[in-house]
């Protein structure tokens, strides 16, 4: 595989395209594929992994705060399901030194383990929003390079549980760091040594815990946690890689950046041949998985639409020449222009999730080494300098561009394309009953 080519960087987008719409479309069902990916695998290896509930808090105010924060980004007639707070699973993992990668998970206690974890860890703690067990590895990585630790809530999957609900979960996870509630094995984390990182929909859960952190502090700056008044600080930095901020699938780059990319239009799950189970259809039905239709505008749901990113800590984020850049674009242009420090990179024909798809890939690589070091560097308060950079595939050669003007798009005209083709999703009520359009 020519690395530096474009064109063969797309023609093997195009074979997996081929091969994961071969296994997607029409033959697992959503509690199949949740089941993959959500399952608790052993640990072993070189990590440590300590495993803690965060119990629910007595009081209702962040819950509220939530709830109001959300309300008030509505523009009107946006329906969806007030969540709650649960007792939440969560995970600490650390770098294990001298084991090798067949090791097995020592046998004591929880509590035993992050004081084991501890003595290894010097720097700043990284907060990634994805399935524990699925990214530990990764988790693992970001310690041992960082000298860190990660933290990871378990947050509730859609779509049983549609969007807010995985962001309570993990504005519940930010305020334990800050403030551990009762049964938790840290101590309060300075937010200034906490770095957001996550991708895909991760990314996108990263940068709506952000606006929903600046939104709140609008309007109070501390708030009653497990009967304590804490300082609702904004975490040292956001990073994403292959962000995800149009929902929709709406924005022009969906359809002229599609031979990079393997994503449908209109996803997998609400064509007719998408087979029933007991999540899917929801009930009542919905046309995403993630949240209703009405709510594909919403600025927590697509954060590309968030107007107002002033005193947002530092963005990092990275694209391949994908499917939803265009959305990425937006909120970092918006974003730039407001004085926020930002950096966006996009790789030339790289697809979506390209990080994973082509782990092997020098634009792989690349990525991985920079995402470790900036997140070091925000942990350790050192920021970013504001820079957007198109990365070509033949050598890597860094193209500089301007941060403040990196698409044509306007914030306005890109809500009205959301908008309008947010209409034409249809509710899904089960195979053979609204054709197809992919």
């Amino acid at each position: 595989m020519d690395w530096n080519s474009a064109a063969e960087i797309r023609k093997a987008t195009q074979g997996y395209r081929k091969k994961i719409w071969a296994l997607t479309s029409g033959s697992h069902t959503i509690s199949d594929q949740q089941k993959a990916t959500a399952r608790d695998l052993p640990v072993k290896g070189p990590l440590w992994v300590s495993k803690f509930t965060i119990a629910t808090p007595e009081e209702d105010e962040a819950l509220s705060l939530l709830i109001r924060t959300i309300d008030d980004m509505c523009v009107g007639g946006e329906k969806y399901v007030r969540p709650t707070f649960v007792a939440t699973d969560a995970e600490w993992t650390g770098y294990r030194a001298g084991v090798g990668n067949d090791a097995k998970e020592p046998s004591i206690s929880e509590k035993d383990k992050y004081n084991e974890m501890m003595k290894e860890v010097s720097s700043p703690v990284v907060v990634i929003m994805n399935s524990p067990s699925a990214y530990r590895k990764t988790f693992a990585t970001f310690a041992q390079k960082t000298k860190g630790r990660t933290f990871c809530v378990r947050q509730r999957l859609a779509p049983q549980n549609p969007f807010p609900f995985a962001l309570a979960d993990i504005f519940l996870g930010y305020l334990s760091l800050i403030s551990p509630p009762p049964g938790s094995p840290h101590q309060p984390i300075q937010p200034s040594s906490i770095v957001l990182a996550g991708d895909s929909s991760g990314a996108n859960l990263c940068i709506a815990l952000t606006q929903l952190l600046l939104r709140i502090r609008q309007r109070t700056p501390t708030i009653r946690f497990h009967g304590k008044l804490v300082d609702l600080a904004l975490p040292a930095g956001v990073t994403g890689v292959s962000a995800v901020f149009d929902v929709g699938n709406c924005l022009p780059s969906v359809v002229s950046n599609a031979e990079n990319d393997y994503i449908p239009q209109f996803p997998f799950s609400i064509q007719d041949r998408q087979p029933t189970c007991e999540l899917w259809p929801s009930n009542p039905p919905r046309g995403n998985l993630y949240c209703d239709i009405s709510m594909l505008c919403h600025p927590l749901v697509s954060p590309s639409l968030c107007k107002d990113w002033s005193g947002s800590p530092p963005i990092w984020l990275v694209n391949g020449q994908e499917q939803v850049v265009d959305s990425v674009k937006i909120l970092v242009q918006t974003a730039a222009r407001q004085g926020v420090p930002v950096v966006f990179k996009e790789y030339e024909a790289m697809p979506h999730y390209f990080t994973t798809v082509f782990a092997q890939s020098p634009q792989s690589k690349k990525v991985w080494d920079e995402w470790v070091h900036v997140v070091k560097d925000l942990g350790e308060g050192k920021g970013l300098a504001s820079r957007a950079i198109f990365v070509e595939a033949n050598g890597l050669v860094e193209r500089e561009g301007d941060v403040e003007a990196v698409t044509t798009l306007k914030y306005e005209e890109a809500y009205k394309i959301i908008r309008e083709k947010v209409d034409r999703y249809w509710v899904f009520t089960g195979q053979n009953s609204n054709g197809s359009r992919l």
